[in-house]
């Protein structure tokens, strides 16, 4: 019910208008102290250049990127906001979800004249770079896109706007996308996203034409907003991604698919062989409590895992075959596209699988659809929908575990006997789990030789049809996996202690945690850290 209300306060516009500006009142003296600089040493200014690509306002992590830009400013550094200022006709903020609300736009607006001021962060808005000339060339290029079927031609320069175009299309419809029967507005959709794509593909260069950043920082580099300045920036490791989450802060993330070159460096090249003692006390603290381990030397325990394994076995109603589990990845979610390997996307991968497997006496097939699907920002089209909207009845050997059954991924790795995921860390947890897993997206352990991996399409389908062993996918080497695990989800992450959190939610944003610039060390390791980081761009560790 509080969910239900939450999505629903969200889209009405008046009362979402009145709470902004309540909160407003609530905020703005708290920030006002909290950024006041009036008392602060600035550095002597240096002649360098940082471009901090927002360009939506509302989101609360872009405060975040405010206040490291802020953080810059005082040591010296020259600084810029890129923001849209009602410029953009197609962006994240405007989805099928906000259809009802009569100005989509007001959120970021109003941080932009309200709460981004007390910053005194310097505004760069998109509209300052748009002239007739530069509209000419987006018209002509948007022709081209038109004429040749909603694409850019593969020998076109602009081909590789065509991933982010169709990922912000299938965001816009949160999966909804293939139940749209309207293809007039699909196409408008297509070309507003183009038109999007083709700004940011030419102010990109502008700005470095103008400006010559030492880099651009963002929290996004996927989508037609984003995408076209990372695609441009990173190519000379100007570019930089921190990834804010309430505990960790992760760095230009999207370099760890695959891992290989970054696990090497802390391997010391293959010198480091296992971890050390502590280390070893820090990965088997945090897997137990990702894992939910229980401690089967108590009985309780003991009695306690047994009636969940009962209760799981009774509700999968397993049958005597060889059972594939199948997790999808949430599939119109940020950059997939861009993770492919064997397979270009989720959906692909998915029904390349089913087509492969379907009424086959030998196997049972389970699908676990991914819980984000039925969180507040939950999916419009489900994966189990969507496969039941394809096959309907027809596949004889399908089974969906429904999501409002208590129990993980994790919880079922006693029935498994072969999983199957796209990419992302379940295919780590499932080799610690020592499930055998097949995985045929870019996923981080590629590439390490854990286990034998999916090279092509021939080669994944005869795994499937032809009853090989799949204890062939169990990773061998446990003491190099857990070196993996330590380095993927210790290692490579900065974690925050509580004191160092500078914002407490994720939601909406409430102020900072700290008392006022004055207050901040700036010589702390979280500072230090992250601020080296989009100076040079250098891993941490």
């Amino acid at each position: 019910m509080f969910r239900f209300l939450k999505v629903l306060f969200k889209e009405i516009y008046l009362i979402n208008k009145i709470y902004t500006i309540c909160h407003y009142f609530f905020l703005k003296n708290k920030i006002s102290y909290q950024l006041d600089d009036s008392k602060i040493n600035f550095s002597k200014p240096k002649k360098k250049t940082f471009f901090f690509l927002l360009i939506e306002t509302s989101h609360t992590v872009n405060f975040l990127l405010m206040l490291f830009a802020k953080i810059l400013q005082i040591k010296g550094y020259n600084v810029y906001a890129l923001v849209c200022d009602q410029f953009l006709d197609a962006c994240e903020i405007k989805s099928i979800r906000s259809l009802k609300n009569k100005n989509p736009c007001y959120s970021c607006k109003f941080n932009q004249n309200k709460v981004y001021p007390f910053f005194k962060i310097q505004i760069k808005k998109l509209s300052y770079f748009n002239n007739l000339k530069l509209e000419k060339k987006i018209t002509k290029n948007l022709k081209k896109y038109e004429d040749n079927n909603f694409s850019f031609s593969v020998k076109d320069k602009l081909n590789y706007l065509n991933i982010p175009i169709n990922d912000s299309v299938t965001r816009y419809y949160f999966g909804s996308h293939l139940e749209e029967k309207n293809q007039e507005k699909l196409s408008k959709l297509s070309l507003d996203h183009c038109k999007t794509a083709l700004y940011m593909h030419e102010i990109s260069r502008i700005i470095d034409n103008e400006y010559k950043p030492v880099a651009v920082v963002s929290t996004m580099a996927s989508y037609s907003a984003w995408y076209p300045f990372f695609n441009y920036f990173k190519k000379d490791n100007r570019f930089r991604q921190i990834g804010f989450d309430t505990e960790i802060c992760s760095f230009d993330p999207f370099k760890f698919f695959p891992s290989i070159k970054f696990f090497r460096r802390f391997t010391e090249f293959g010198k480091k062989k296992e971890l050390n003692k502590k280390e070893n006390i820090e990965i088997n603290k945090y897997l137990k409590n990702r894992f939910n381990s229980q401690n089967f030397n108590s009985r309780i325990n003991y009695n306690k895992y047994k009636k969940k394994y009962n209760q799981i076995q009774k509700i999968l109603d397993l049958k005597k075959k060889i059972n594939i589990f199948i997790f999808p990845n949430v599939f119109w979610d940020v950059g997939l596209s861009d993770r492919g390997a064997v397979f270009n996307t989720v959906l692909d991968w998915l029904f390349f699988t089913l087509e492969a497997l379907k009424n086959n006496s030998k196997y049972h097939i389970y699908i676990k659809p991914h819980p984000a699907e039925f969180i507040v920002n939950n999916s419009l089209l489900g994966i189990e929908q969507l496969v039941k909207n394809k096959y309907g009845n027809s596949i004889s050997n399908l089974s969906f575990i429904d999501n409002s059954n208590n129990f993980s991924s994790y919880d079922l790795k006693q029935f498994i006997d072969l999983a199957l995921v796209f990419n992302g860390t379940l295919n780590l947890e499932f080799m610690l789990l020592n499930v055998p897993v097949i995985s045929t997206g870019m996923t981080p352990t590629r590439d390490n030789s854990f286990i034998k991996e999916v090279k092509n399409i021939d080669e994944y389908k005869k795994i499937l049809t032809n009853s090989c062993n799949f204890k062939n996918f169990l990773v061998k080497d446990k003491k190099k996996l857990k070196m993996f695990a330590y380095f993927w989800f210790i290692k490579k992450n900065l974690k925050f202690n509580k004191k160092n959190l500078y914002i407490s939610s994720f939601t909406r944003f409430k102020g900072f945690n700290f008392k006022s610039l004055n207050s901040l060390n700036f010589n702390d390791i979280h500072h230090k850290t992250i601020i080296n980081f989009i100076l040079s761009g250098k891993q941490y560790f």
